[in-house]
């Protein structure tokens, strides 16, 4: 996917068929993380929805569950050990060092789902980490002795994108590893929703999903595409002019905000924009400086 449009549907194949593709990506070398292709675990279908095309509310089902662990102390071999009848395929993220590894894991499924199901299975993983001694969703200085699981709650629902894996920045931060013993297999869908755990869900966690996602219980405005292609179309012809990046990129960041784009596919198409821009490396910073700073403030 780029931008907010995908370029192909990963069709149909076994696990060790996916899984050795993801292997193959890992094995790439990149600048920076935006040149690399994004993967979402949803099928869309943008009739489903008159205000989205790639939002929640759209998905038709998920296949595979995706873990986002940014800065926590659980390492994938403990999180492979909290689970141990699970096939787990863990892998850095652009920004992994030795000293602060991060990293994704992917976990096949027995079955597509759809999306609530989806965010069931999420947060029953969770909340199972949770209670194998990781409480903390980041680290709190203010409570040194909780450990924190580092997992993006940010990304608990079907609609969410990862960048492929790829080697990292540091080549010391490097992690690909597959647990796949014979013991371990694909996540039972049926299994865990049939008998589904109780799941704790913590104010910050409720804040982070009701401002991230496109949940069906919240009124949103329509998406104005129209503002969305000329706002686009400005930037193609006077943003990537040099001297004009700084002040174009935050109008652009503008523009999409009052175009109710939703904040997900905004970010997206602001690095996306930042790449194209006569000087990359700085509007990229700024692209995401921006999106920092408007984050709170972003309606949907």
């Amino acid at each position: 996917m780029r931008a907010t449009h995908p370029v192909a549907v990963v069709p149909e194949m076994n696990d060790d068929t996916f899984i050795a593709a993801l292997k193959t990506s890992h094995k790439e070398k990149h600048l920076t993380k935006e040149d690399k292709y994004l993967i979402c675990p949803a099928i869309f279908d943008p009739g489903f929805s008159e205000t989205t095309s790639r939002g929640l509310d759209n998905v038709v089902y998920a296949n595979g569950v995706w873990l986002d662990f940014d800065v926590g102390n659980l390492a994938h071999k403990e999180l492979a050990a909290i689970f141990p009848g699970l096939r787990i395929a863990a892998f850095n993220s652009f920004s992994s060092t030795k000293a602060e590894p991060r990293y994704r894991v992917y976990i096949p499924t027995s079955r597509s789902m759809l999306a609530k199901e989806y965010t069931s299975i999420i947060d029953q993983i969770i909340q199972v980490v949770k209670d194998s001694g990781y409480p903390l969703a980041k680290r709190d200085e203010k409570r040194p002795g909780q450990k924190a699981h580092g997992i993006d709650m940010s990304k608990r629902h079907a609609a969410s994108l990862f960048y492929l894996p790829c080697q990292p920045r540091d080549p010391k931060g490097k992690i690909w590893k597959e647990h796949k013993d014979a013991s371990r297999m694909p996540l039972d869908v049926d299994s865990w929703l049939e008998h589904a755990i109780p799941v704790e869900t913590s104010v910050f966690e409720t804040e982070v999903t009701s401002s991230r996602s496109n949940s069906q219980d919240v009124a949103r405005p329509p998406v104005d595409q129209a503002r969305i292609d000329r706002a686009m179309e400005r930037w193609t012809t006077h943003g990537t002019r040099a001297g004009n990046g700084d002040s174009e990129l935050f109008i652009l960041s503008q523009e999409l905000k009052r175009a109710n784009l939703p904040f997900d596919e905004a970010e997206i198409l602001l690095l996306q924009a930042a790449q194209s821009a006569n000087t990359p490396t700085d509007r990229r910073i700024q692209a995401q400086k921006i999106m920092k700073k408007l984050r709170k403030s972003w309606t949907i």
